[in-house]
C-alpha cells in the first residue's frame, strides 16, 4: 500500500476534471440532439454575423469557420482525454501487478484502486467495481468498462481479463506483455506527434489566414467590401472564395489527420 500511496498523491488539476467532464458530456448525447444543436447554433451564429457585417453569405462562411474552430478544439480536447486516461491506464496495471503479487483478486484491486485514482479512470473503475458487485456477469462488466474507455488499450485489457478468466493463466505475465505494448505504442505516438506540431501549427495558421483577412477588410473598408460583395459579381467571388476555402481547410486537416 505504500507504494500505492506513491503512484497516487500528485497534485490533482482541476483543469484535468473540467475537459473530461466536457468530453463525457459531449459523447454522451446522442446523435440526433448533436445534429438539432449544431443546427441552432449554427442559426444563430448566422443571424448574428450578418447582423455585424450585413451580409448573409459572409455570415454563413464566417459561421462554417467558426464551428470547424471549434472541431478542432473538441479533437484537441478528446486527444488529451485519451492520453492522460492511457497514462492512468498504464499505472494502473502497474499497480495491479504489485497488488496481484501481494495476494490481492482482481475485484479487490479494482474497488481499492478506483478509491485513489484521478479522473478519468476513477469514475470508470468505480462503475466496473460496483458492476462487478452486482448481479452482472464479469465479461460484461469488462466489455462496460471498454466503452466507457472508447480505447484499444482498455479493450486490450479487458479480453486479457476475459480469457484469464475463462482459461486460467499466469495473469501478471499477461499485464506486463500488454503494460510493454502500451508504452511502445505511447512513445511511437509522441515521436509522431513531435515530427508533425510544426505541419499541424502551420496548416492552421495558413487555413484560417484568409479568413481573418477577410474579416479585417469587412471592419476596416466596410463601405466598400459591402458595397462590393453586394452586387452580383461580388456575390458569385465571395461564394467561390468561401467554397475554395472551405474546400482549403477540410483537405489540410485531412492532410494533417485531423479526423482521424
Amino acid at each position: 500500500m505504500a507504494v500505492l500511496a506513491i503512484f497516487l498523491t500528485k497534485k490533482d488539476k482541476g483543469k484535468n476534471r473540467l475537459f473530461v467532464k466536457i468530453i463525457d458530456y459531449l459523447n454522451s448525447i446522442n446523435n440526433k440532439s448533436k445534429r438539432i444543436l449544431a443546427g441552432v447554433m449554427f442559426l444563430l451564429l448566422d443571424v448574428f454575423f450578418y447582423m455585424v457585417f450585413k451580409n448573409y453569405i459572409f455570415g454563413i462562411f464566417i459561421s462554417i469557420c467558426i464551428f470547424l474552430i471549434f472541431s478542432e478544439i473538441f479533437y484537441v480536447l478528446k486527444n488529451k482525454k485519451k492520453d492522460l486516461l492511457n497514462s492512468q491506464l498504464v499505472e494502473f496495471l502497474t499497480i495491479s501487478i504489485i497488488m496481484l503479487r501481494a495476494g490481492r483478486s482482481i475485484r479487490s484491486i479494482v474497488r481499492e484502486y478506483g478509491a485513489w485514482a484521478k479522473e478519468p479512470l476513477k469514475s470508470y473503475l468505480q462503475t466496473l467495481s460496483d458492476e462487478l458487485e452486482m448481479n452482472i456477469s464479469f465479461d460484461e462488466a469488462v466489455d462496460n468498462f471498454a466503452a466507457k474507455c472508447s480505447n484499444k488499450e482498455s479493450l486490450i485489457f479487458s479480453t486479457a481479463l476475459k480469457l484469464n478468466n475463462k482459461i486460467g493463466g499466469d495473469l501478471i505475465f499477461i499485464i506486463e506483455k500488454i503494460i510493454e505494448t502500451l508504452n511502445e505504442n505511447r512513445k511511437l505516438v509522441s515521436n509522431a506527434k513531435i515530427l508533425t506540431l510544426q505541419s499541424r501549427y502551420s496548416g492552421n495558421i495558413i487555413s484560417f489566414l484568409p479568413v481573418a483577412v477577410l474579416v479585417a477588410m469587412f471592419i476596416f473598408m466596410n463601405a466598400s467590401i459591402t458595397r462590393f460583395f453586394a452586387g452580383g459579381m461580388g456575390s458569385i467571388c465571395l461564394i467561390a472564395g468561401c467554397l475554395l476555402e472551405i474546400t482549403g481547410i477540410i483537405i489540410i486537416r485531412k492532410v494533417l489527420g485531423l479526423n482521424d
